[in-house]
Order: structure tokens, then C-alpha cells, then sequence
């Protein structure tokens, strides 16, 4: 059946809101889909070897377009003069949280997009608190900074804590994983997964601590920074992560 010109208008226009829609989500940076300030790298610089392209751009959703058309860039820090510097490192370290009065802004780019494949984790940022604190304690401090205690879930993830942020690094260090210790299926992170459900890197013979209560996990120095558990209220060193 023929359509006729009022019905042609309609579908086409139809159509080009479908298209403006789908842009829209593609590149907007508000959190829907696609990029997202991570405000805690704003003044910091993507390290020289992981740097894809340093260019000018028109805008910075243009940066953003670039970005998505390589798998390996995990977001783009935004400069003045509209310059674009798209970023492969997925993992970095913030000795000092203050935010900077530098002129970089960093977006990261969201792993549940629609807006392209083959990212399938984001950017995340590791900073130690260097006052020894209990758990709880060093739960809070972490979310007061607008973080939370890390939670490790790959070995690429845990090889970057203990090769580059703790690598310089003495003393045992709380992450942000508890249980009960009547088995290692106890054991949840902070957002509710179970530590056993994913990567993991526990002492041999951990957990343990025979005492029926809650323990929390931690890094321990000696053991090249593999996990155990011990009393929440004894007093560590903690490690936030940021995403």
C-alpha cells in the first residue's frame, strides 16, 4: 500500500527523532550512557604510554565520538583550547584527593553502554588512607572522600594494587569485604556480591578465625599482599577506590 505525502512527512520525522534520540544518548555526559565525569582525576594527565590520541577537537563531544571508536580507550581528559587527550589506562593512583585548580577534566567512559563494545570494566582510581583505623572507621573516611573500601574482583585489578599503589607501600591495609567465617560463601563486599562468586586471592588456609562473628578483609604486607581476615575493631591502614 502506497503511503501518501501526509504519511511519508510523518514517518520521516518519525524517524529523525528515533536518530536524535539515540545521539543523544550516545554522547550525552550526564550518566545515561556513554562518558561520565570522574571529578576525583580533574587536574591529573593520562600517563605518556597509555596516551591514544592528543589532538584538537571542535567540541568535546567530538572527543567523546573519538574515544568510542577505539576499543582500548577507557575516556578522555578534556584541556583547554579544546584539546582531546583520549586515555587507555584503566587504573590509576591519587596520592593527594583534594581536586586541583588545574584545567583538565576527566570523563570515563561507561562499561554498560550501548554506545560501543568491547569495554567491559571502567576506570577505577585507588588512594590510601595512611591513618591506622578500624574498619568501620576506614569505611567511613573512604566515603567521606566520595569513594568506598576497594573491592578487588579480577587479578588485573588486584596486580595493579599490589604492583603500583602498594608497591612502595608498608603495613597491612583494610578492602571492603566482611563475614562470618563459618565458610568463605559468608563473605560479601560492600556492595553485596559474594566474594566467592568472582576472583579472589585469599592466604592459604584463609578465611579463618575461629570466632563466631563478623571479620573483615584485609591485605597483608608480609604475605605479598594477599587476603585474610581479622577483628573489624583492630586498626589498619585502608585502600579507597574510586569509579
Amino acid at each position: 500500500m502506497k503511503m501518501n505525502t501526509a504519511q511519508s512527512r510523518s514517518c520521516y520525522m518519525l524517524f529523525v527523532a528515533t536518530v536524535l534520540f539515540l545521539l543523544q544518548g550516545i554522547f550525552c555526559t550526564g550518566g545515561f550512557v556513554g562518558f561520565s565525569p570522574l571529578t576525583i582525576l580533574d587536574g591529573e594527565s593520562c600517563p605518556q604510554s597509555h596516551m591514544i590520541d592528543d589532538t584538537i577537537v571542535d567540541n568535546e563531544k567530538k572527543c567523546f565520538i573519538l574515544c568510542s571508536r577505539k576499543p582500548s580507550c577507557y575516556g578522555v581528559f578534556l584541556g583547554p583550547y579544546e584539546r582531546c587527550v583520549t586515555c587507555a589506562a584503566k587504573f590509576f593512583t591519587k596520592d593527594d584527593t583534594q581536586h586541583t585548580s588545574a584545567v583538565t577534566r576527566f570523563y570515563k567512559r561507561l562499561p554498560d553502554s550501548s554506545a560501543y563494545d568491547g569495554i567491559t570494566s571502567g576506570v577505577s582510581v585507588f588512594h590510601v588512607v595512611t591513618q591506622r583505623l578500624y574498619w568501620v572507621t576506614s569505611k567511613q573516611s573512604c566515603e567521606g572522600l566520595g569513594g568506598y573500601l576497594a573491592s578487588i574482583k579480577s587479578e588485573e585489578e588486584n596486580e595493579y594494587v599490589v604492583n603500583t599503589v602498594l608497591a612502595s607501600f608498608n603495613g597491612n591495609i583494610w578492602i571492603g569485604g566482611n563475614g562470618t567465617n563459618e565458610s568463605p560463601d559468608t563473605f560479601k563486599w560492600l556492595d553485596g556480591s559474594k566474594v566467592a562468586d568472582g576472583y579472589t586471592n585469599w592466604i592459604s588456609g584463609q578465611p579463618f578465625h575461629p570466632v563466631e562473628e563478623t571479620v573483615c578483609m584485609l591485605m597483608f604486607e608480609h604475605k605479598n599482599y594477599q587476603w585474610g581476615d581479622n577483628f573489624c575493631n583492630t586498626v589498619y591502614y585502608g585502600l579507597c577506590q574510586f569509579e
